[in-house]
């Protein structure tokens, strides 16, 4: 009835799926017991009269209602009044959204009427009549522990969101937009995950983070807004993102002035495209498991100069001369990796022998110039998967891999048809990948799939 659905890198769960027999079992029981309350909006075009929870129909909500998910349309902001008693009991309030615009404003009236939230979700929240400001209100809810607007039309925060001194977790994260954030994060004392956009600008010369430091997750903050002394006192960071740019010497040190030991996840992205010098960077951060680098590198680190413990690699538009397979197959715990777009500026990589030795997940992605891919008899002796997507270049896939007993899955998609044809039945290379339970290619439109492993389909 519960199964995983898919591990992490470092061998936690990361997601898992359950059956609709088991979900609407509890979706009863949490109503039943008053745990959680939600409305279906979906299919209802009409203004909203009445409220109707879960599936009983037309039933005014019961007393003390706490929690509340409102799958939204453009009729949800008609809601409001009816999901509040006046007893002011609301604590949880999440908006199941998928870009729906609503006709009347939300934000406002919600700020006003629930002041005892701890927890409001408003992600994909698209609400244009406001134009892309949150209303000053919204510091009236000085209860709330977590506010989320990811990937909403939110363009500016207002200053009164510093009244919010019990928040927890904020998520402002966003790709597309270039958001005004106030510079009052420093307010923010029990803050402990903080997710920025992409692209955003502050007020003053540095991202203030005095008093911040319980915080665990910092993402994604440019180095130009970072002030020195600030960014030294967050010890407690466990994931961190950072935009970096030609002055990242401001901030890393070779040898490193400072060594932020609790970090396991590391995000180096680079938006002005500058090549910078990455070794102090990965000097600083001794005991990572996950790093991922989209930024142009002078050099690549040498194996020794990375955390033993890194688990995950991924690397994406660093341009390096030289192939990086010569030393990231060194890494002794490595277990996925993920090479992508324009990670290398040659067009031939090689795994050597005894490279790779814990390795389980293999991916190569839009490599553009990767024109040939070799493997040595005794590379890669624990990959499980692997999947090679848009490589256009690449003709073939390598003979080497004939060798690794232990590869149960590929994936190959987004491929020249005549790479595919090569691998499917009858194909010159069928021999190499003989030996693989599952093969799945998708190209372009036409998915097919060529697996042997019939113990799937029970």
């Amino acid at each position: 009835m519960v199964e995983v659905e898919k591990w992490g890198s470092t061998g936690r769960m990361k997601s898992f799926r359950i059956h609709d027999l088991m979900r609407d079992l509890c979706l009863f029981k949490a109503q039943e017991e008053n745990f959680l309350q939600f409305v279906d909006l979906r299919n209802r075009d009409e203004p909203v009269e009445s409220v109707s929870f879960g599936t009983k129909t037309n039933v005014k909500p019961r007393n003390k209602v706490r929690r509340v998910a409102i799958y939204a349309n453009h009729h949800v902001s008609d809601l409001l009044p009816f999901i509040d008693n006046g007893e002011g009991s609301l604590r949880c309030l999440i908006f199941v959204n998928r870009g729906v615009e609503p006709r009347k404003q939300v934000f406002k009236p919600l700020f006003n009427r629930f002041r005892m939230l701890r927890v409001l979700n408003l992600d994909n929240m698209l609400t244009p009549s406001f134009s892309g400001k949150l209303p000053k209100e919204i510091g009236k809810l000085i209860h709330l522990r977590l506010l989320s607007l990811d990937n909403s039309n939110v363009e500016s925060i207002p200053s009164s969101i510093g009244n919010l001194s019990c928040l927890q977790t904020l998520n402002l994260a966003a790709r597309m937009k270039r958001w005004e954030v106030p510079n009052v994060m420093w307010k923010l004392q029990q803050l402990r995950h903080l997710y920025l956009p992409m692209s955003y600008h502050v007020s003053g010369k540095c991202l203030r983070l005095t008093n911040v430091s319980n915080l665990q997750t910092l993402l994604v903050v440019p180095t130009k807004y970072l002030d020195v002394n600030d960014f030294q006192q967050l010890t407690n960071l466990k994931k961190l993102g950072i935009c970096v740019d030609k002055n990242i010497g401001r901030i890393f040190h070779n040898p490193p002035s400072v060594r932020f030991n609790c970090v396991r996840s590391l995000h180096v992205h680079n938006e002005e495209e500058d090549m910078i010098d990455i070794i102090p960077v990965i000097l600083s951060y001794p005991q990572i498991y996950k790093l991922e680098l989209w930024s142009p590198i002078i050099k690549l680190p040498e194996d020794y100069q990375f955390s033993p413990n890194l688990m995950k690699l991924v690397l994406g538009d660093t341009y390096l001369k030289d192939d990086p397979m010569s030393t990231i197959e060194k890494l002794p715990n490595l277990r996925v990796a993920s090479i992508r777009r324009y990670c290398f500026k040659g067009n031939e990589m090689v795994c050597s022998k005894g490279g790779f030795p814990r390795l389980e997940l293999l991916e190569f992605f839009a490599v553009f110039k990767l024109k040939e891919w070799k493997v040595e008899e005794g590379a890669l002796p624990s990959l499980c998967h692997l999947r090679i997507r848009s490589c256009r270049k690449l003709s073939r896939v390598p003979d080497g891999l004939r060798y690794v007993t232990t590869l149960k899955k590929i994936e190959i998609e987004n491929m020249p048809r005549e790479f595919i044809t090569r691998v499917e039945e009858g194909g010159e290379d069928l021999y190499k990948v003989q030996h693989v339970p599952s093969i799945v290619t998708f190209a372009e439109e036409d998915i097919r799939d060529t697996s042997s492993d019939t113990e799937d389909e029970s």
